[in-house]
């Protein structure tokens, strides 16, 4: 059962992460695993999903994730389209899979990660 993140805590670093099975993300071979399940990864959820890991404790936002994801691109306009389908199609795979819905968005467009995420690597 998802969890409600009351407003006074959104964006602010002091998020209650739910103590769920946590999710392992192996960015070597680009899979998510969430206890018997693994989920297969393209290479930019993989690296979506890494950039949420290193920072479990703050909602990032679009312009940061759309530069690391893309780095050769000035305007993070120009990649706006492209993170929404990456965040809906990984979205769609875990719910797929396990029928949780981990990744969040506050205000539209702040990112994070509820679950435990864990480097498998």
């Amino acid at each position: 059962m998802p969890h409600k993140i009351r407003a006074s805590q959104r964006c602010e670093g002091n998020f209650f992460t739910p103590h769920l099975c946590p999710f392992f993300l192996d960015p070597v071979y680009q899979t998510l695993r969430i206890g018997e399940k693994i989920i297969r990864l393209s290479p930019m959820e993989n690296k979506l999903l890494y950039f949420l890991s290193i920072q479990p404790e703050t909602c990032a936002k679009r312009p940061p994730i759309i530069l690391y994801l893309w780095p050769e691109v000035r305007s993070s306009r120009k990649k706006d389209n492209h993170l929404d389908v990456c965040i809906s199609r990984l979205r769609k795979k875990i719910d797929e899979e396990v029928g949780k819905k981990p990744l969040v968005t506050h205000e539209k467009h702040h990112y994070r990660f509820i679950y435990p995420l864990i480097l498998d690597r």
